[in-house]
């Protein structure tokens, strides 16, 4: 490297002389700093070779576990005394009962009275006279029966008489409603006790042998 050095300043001094040998020095330095760097490298790579390593497992005993003391004794702290007062004595007495009265049930209730039965319309019988016989009907030799209904009040007069039935003859059936109207009586038919208004019928007979006797 000295020797190109000194090569390097005995040439021309020209300004294009001195930059072309400039390039050429260096380029030939780096070229020869790249070509120790490699022999040198390659030299140390196949000098090193690197060792086998092996691995060995080694199993360790297996102990047995250690025994764990006991734990320790914890002693609870007793409670301090505190002095008790009896509780008072308290006597509660129960009102007395009240006093019970015998209660007799009541008597039964009586029973109803039995219904009262209804009784028919009744004739007095002092009342019910036969009618005088009529003289046109003697002379005429008439006769025969008149059937009337009667009306009754509650109070047992006569309110109405109507001929049902007819004798044949007009002054026989005339004279038996006028009659029994005038002087007819009855008592009032009752109904629970009660005297109602009610309808009878009668009959009125006229004879001429009993009329002669």
């Amino acid at each position: 490297m000295n020797n190109i050095a000194a090569q390097f300043h005995q040439l021309p001094r020209s300004r294009s002389q001195a930059w072309t040998y400039g390039i050429v020095f260096v380029v030939l330095l780096h070229a020869g700093l790249i070509y120790a760097l490699v022999t040198g490298l390659a030299a140390n790579f196949s000098k090193y070779v690197p060792p086998i390593l092996e691995a060995h497992v080694l199993e360790q005993p297996q102990q047995p576990p250690a025994k764990q003391p006991p734990p320790p004794e914890v002693k609870l702290a007793q409670p301090p005394q505190v002095a008790t007062v009896p509780p008072p004595d308290i006597n509660i007495q129960a009102p007395p009962a009240p006093s019970i009265t015998a209660v007799t049930a009541p008597p039964n209730p009586p029973a109803p009275p039995a219904p009262i039965a209804a009784t028919p319309v009744q004739g007095i019988a002092s009342t019910h006279s036969i009618p005088p016989y009529p003289p046109v009907a003697r002379r005429l030799n008439h006769q025969g029966t008149v059937v009337l209904n009667i009306a009754i009040s509650d109070k047992g007069a006569i309110t109405d008489v109507q001929v049902a039935q007819s004798s044949g003859f007009s002054e026989l059936d005339d004279t038996a409603v006028g009659w029994v109207k005038a002087h007819w009586r009855y008592r009032a038919a009752t109904e629970a006790g009660r005297p109602v208004a009610s309808t009878v019928q009668a009959r009125v007979r006229f004879n001429l042998q009993e009329a002669r006797s």
